[in-house]
């Protein structure tokens, strides 16, 4: 009977350790396209690529472009995460004057109003 429970045991941590490492090159791989944001007074110019990455326990959804990323415990949580930072990146970036912006900044102002459309006014 003893070493029955050390063969599962042993065949279990096998287990284990190949679904592990299935999360984890899952994560580091994950590309998805999103398509909208939060608040129905933006939208996107294009469907944004999005790298998504598993690290230790949680989500990434990363757009490296804009060096800028959400977290979460779920792929969803990280990428709603992400929108948040999205549009929190516009409307930073939109209240300077863009003569106040440093080089990188106004790069970054460049681009994220290339990526978000402000469809109304509040």
């Amino acid at each position: 009977m003893e070493l029955a429970n050390h063969t599962i045991s042993k065949r279990f941590n096998i287990i284990e350790e190949k679904l592990e490492r299935l999360i984890e090159q899952r994560g580091r791989l994950g590309l998805v396209k999103i398509h909208s944001l939060p608040d129905p007074a933006y939208d996107l110019a294009a469907p944004l690529d999005v790298s998504l990455e598993y690290d230790g326990g949680e989500w990434l959804a990363v757009l490296p472009e804009l060096e800028i990323y959400g977290d979460g415990l779920t792929e969803g949580e990280a990428i709603e995460d992400l929108k948040s930072e999205l549009l929190d990146l516009y409307e930073d970036l939109n209240s300077i004057p863009a003569q106040k912006l440093g080089l990188g900044l106004l790069a970054k102002k460049r681009i994220v109003n290339k990526i978000v459309r402000k469809t109304k006014t509040r």
